[in-house]
């Protein structure tokens, strides 16, 4: 979901503003805060893959049209200029890659809730789990290990908010997690894994969805069209 904000800072700001005159809360899991800090280079790189793909693409668009020949020292130029500031771009320290994150982080976190498990208190818990296949976390364990954990805590930061937000709700309030993860400790289709919808009900007390940013966007503008406050202030 951050990396969504990160390409688009401004994308933060009209969500958490959306989300406030909702009157929806928003919790920001300390793991998911944590990897994103820690996962700079890796978003620089996707990055880089995915303008890569778009010249290639060009490239041979050119090539069906047999203009290739014409353009080829023009492309090549965009490519050593890419280059560069990819280059630019996976030095996470630069002021201008960290400030988009900065932003991003000081605008959801003014509004949102950010809930952390003890690590040492759930771990070992997190490890049976994950030689159980219990949800989430086992889809990643042959290649990462311990490593893959943090779905797991990522996971439990999640409830340990809707605990803290629904203290006076009645009735029972109904959560989003929103996440791109298609793999099976998460999704089983298009629903949350059942084991998940049932864990958090017995924890929280509440429902629970897993959903795509699409749509988390697409539910939002729904929202704000069936609302009485869109009705009267639309043009």
């Amino acid at each position: 979901m951050l990396k969504h904000f990160r390409s688009d800072p401004y994308l933060a700001t009209s969500m958490a503003e959306t989300l406030q005159d909702l009157h929806v809360a928003l919790i920001m899991p300390g793991q998911t805060v944590i990897e994103f800090w820690n996962n700079h280079k890796t978003f620089a790189k996707e990055d880089w893959n995915q303008i890569n793909s778009d010249v290639a693409k060009l490239n041979k668009k050119l090539d069906d049209m047999g203009a290739l020949p014409l353009a080829d020292q023009r492309i090549q130029g965009i490519q050593t200029t890419i280059a560069e500031i990819v280059t630019e771009l996976q030095e996470s320290t630069a002021p201008d890659f960290l400030q988009r994150s900065e932003q991003v982080m000081e605008t959801l976190l003014e509004y949102a809730v950010q809930p952390m498990v003890s690590r040492a208190a759930f771990h070992d818990v997190g490890l049976v789990r994950l030689r159980s296949k219990v949800p989430p976390g086992f889809a990643d364990a042959a290649e990462k290990g311990e490593l893959s954990l943090g779905d797991f805590f990522g996971w439990c930061d999640f409830m340990l908010g809707a605990l803290s937000l629904q203290a006076d709700s009645q009735p029972s309030p109904r959560f989003l997690f929103v996440t791109e993860e298609t793999k099976p400790d998460w999704r089983t289709g298009i629903s949350a894994h059942p084991q998940l919808v049932h864990e958090f009900q017995h924890v929280t007390g509440g429902e629970v969805g897993v959903a795509y940013m699409k749509d988390l966007r697409r539910l939002l503008k729904e929202a704000v069209s069936a609302s009485p406050v869109a009705a009267t202030t639309g043009p």
